[in-house]
């Protein structure tokens, strides 16, 4: 299910047309960003674009254009977060009926987090995550209103190439909405 953001509507929703372009508005305020021993907490503010594609099983796919965060802090900069993976990565579903999960909305995104000041040396630091954030809630209505999403787990960050992590984003809450 990687990649994928499987998200059931409510029953007075209607899926968007295929072709429909949906950006939705983030904010995190409480994130939890570790470098090696030094907790910081970021407020990000930004959001994500979704693309409405026909589907021959019956149900709307969504699929995930772009998304981005931005947090500025004092001693680190900007701290960014942005999706790295290429448009044509698996779509997500957007399921019209259900009653195993009603209203459940995932998000699956491999990340870049980029610093413009890494603590110590002051230069800039580009991370990735090895594995997907994942980021879980319920949708009432589509395009949500306000909804809160949770990422499931702590997400480790390396540099390009090391096998080693060198730091980590912790559970956080993100509120999605339509623009």
């Amino acid at each position: 299910m990687e990649g994928n953001a499987p998200v059931q509507l409510a029953r007075r929703s209607t899926p968007p047309k295929p072709g429909t372009e949906v950006p939705l508005l983030a904010f995190a305020p409480r994130v939890g960003l570790q470098l090696g021993h030094r907790p910081v907490l970021l407020f990000f503010s930004g959001g994500l674009r979704l693309r409405a594609e026909a589907s021959v099983d019956g149900r709307s796919r969504l699929r995930v254009l772009g998304f981005h965060l931005l947090a500025d802090h004092p001693q680190l900069g900007k701290v960014t977060i942005t999706r790295t993976e290429p448009d044509s990565a698996p779509t997500s579903l957007v399921d019209t009926g259900g009653t195993e999960a009603p209203g459940v909305s995932a998000l699956f995104l491999h990340c870049a987090v980029d610093i413009e000041r890494s603590p110590g040396s002051g230069r800039a630091l580009h991370l990735r995550t090895s594995t997907p954030l994942q980021l879980v809630g319920r949708a009432r209505t589509f395009p949500p209103v306000s909804e809160p999403f949770r990422s499931q787990r702590t997400v480790e960050l390396y540099q390009p190439g090391d096998s080693v992590p060198m730091g980590s984003l912790d559970p956080f809450r993100v509120n999605l909405g339509g623009c």
